[in-house]
């Protein structure tokens, strides 16, 4: 069973953190100096990342749909994350667009495989309900080999 609730305090913590720090920067440095971005770039690479690929690797091993729920799971949390950081003095109208490429730069290493393993789940799943329907029309047919009538009213 794939839980959420470590990672939504662990988000909940850093962005705190994070915003303790905003606050510190913008005190400390003049609006000009550009600081919370490659700040943030640091975190995600040292702790995010850091954070998240034990959990991307044991939902993998575990099994395939453990594995594409908590990568869809833990992007969800980052975005939700990314929307309580509050910017400094000095960023711009590009700071949520900024924030996107950190989350897309911490999940591009696990880009590959989740849409792979997509894929295949996507493929079988498709060719288990196509078996199953037609199983049903064939059943359908035999009932109607014998009792041709019956499908009228």
């Amino acid at each position: 069973m794939l839980t959420l609730d470590p990672a939504k305090e662990f988000f909940a913590r850093l962005s705190k953190v994070i915003n303790e720090q905003s606050e510190k920067i913008d005190r400390i440095f003049p609006p000009s100096v550009n600081v919370l971005l490659p700040f943030l770039d640091r975190i995600a690479e040292d702790v995010i990342g850091e954070y998240m690929t034990p959990i991307l690797d044991e939902a993998h091993d575990r099994d395939v749909e453990s594995y594409l729920k908590a990568v869809a799971a833990l992007y969800f949390e980052m975005v939700q994350f990314t929307r309580t950081i509050r910017p400094t003095e000095g960023l711009g109208k590009n700071f949520a667009d900024d924030l996107n490429r950190i989350v897309a730069k911490v999940f591009e290493p696990h880009l590959d495989l989740y849409l792979s393993e997509e894929l295949d789940h996507f493929k079988k799943k498709c060719e288990s309900e196509v078996v199953n329907w037609e199983k049903k029309v064939l059943y359908s047919l035999s009932i109607l080999a014998f009792c041709p009538n019956c499908w009228q009213t």
